[in-house]
């Protein structure tokens, strides 16, 4: 004999598999630590000038993400990409952390999403120098034109070409809604399957224009305050040697100006290039 509070659950266990569970499911999404694979290079930049860039969607390596993401004439998005997973990939590794061998060491920068949230809410800029902030209500002139409309970091989702349902964390969801209705739901946050293995998830920013965009700039910038720059985990890539992590570590604590933390590949001494 079946209790109250397994009767609930009978009756809204069917629900768990529609498109508007999995809406909730990733629009609320809060907790967690979500990674970002990058060069050594790339690293410097991003604790020297304590801003993460973010790039115009259409610039992308995904051909569809512009058809995808909707955008009006006078809207342009800009997105910055992490990975939901803890579980390391050589692929990631390999796509997004910059050529391996001499000169080549790469990390993965691992970061809390409420520190991202509560660090980038209203803090995006024109110029990596944070001299130029985005307009958060007001419309300026010039490259200002500008202002946001919406900051989102959600995770993102993938159309299945077979069937057409979307599938996210490799469970399939069912629904009956238009590829338009798809894309108002999941704007900027949907993408082909071929990109599941990236489990991604990302910081999406809508800006507006009242002419219609053909200059915008290719990419903004969001700041890193100083409590999102302490809780920055650095994971160093399966290749390089103990000697070159000491001597990044010491390299990367300088420029952030706090102690970071590290840790080393769960794949070392398991790969080779």
């Amino acid at each position: 004999m079946h209790g109250a509070n397994d009767m609930n659950k009978m009756k809204t266990k069917p629900e768990e598999n529609t498109i508007s569970a999995l809406y909730e499911k990733t629009t609320r999404k809060v907790g967690g630590t979500i990674h970002h694979y990058t060069s050594y290079g790339s690293a410097v930049s991003i604790l020297t000038k304590r801003t993460f860039q973010l790039t115009r969607i259409d610039l992308l390596n995904d051909k569809m993400e512009k058809t995808f993401a909707d955008c009006s004439d006078n809207e342009v998005m800009y997105v910055l990409s992490f990975t939901n997973t803890s579980k390391e990939s050589v692929a990631m590794w390999m796509l997004y952390g910059g050529v391996v061998g001499a000169g080549g060491i790469k990390v993965k920068m691992s970061i809390p999403r409420s520190k991202i949230i509560d660090s980038f809410n209203n803090q995006f800029f024109f110029d990596p120098q944070m001299k130029k902030q985005i307009p958060f209500e007001k419309l300026e002139y010039g490259v200002e034109n500008y202002k946001k409309k919406k900051f989102s970091l959600r995770d993102v989702v993938y159309l299945d070409r077979r069937n057409g349902k979307l599938r996210y964390s490799t469970k399939s969801y069912e629904g009956d809604c238009t590829e338009s209705e798809l894309l108002q739901m999941f704007k900027g946050f949907i993408k082909y399957d071929a990109w599941e293995f990236e489990s991604e998830a990302r910081v999406a920013v809508i800006l507006l224009n009242q002419d219609k965009i053909a200059d915008a700039p290719k990419h903004i910038y969001a700041k890193i305050d100083e409590e999102l720059l302490k809780t920055i985990t650095i994971t160093t890539d399966p290749w390089t040697s103990e000697d070159m992590k000491n001597v990044m570590k010491e390299s990367l604590n300088s420029l952030a100006g706090v102690q970071l933390r590290y840790q080393s590949s769960n794949l070392e001494g398991d790969v080779d290039f």
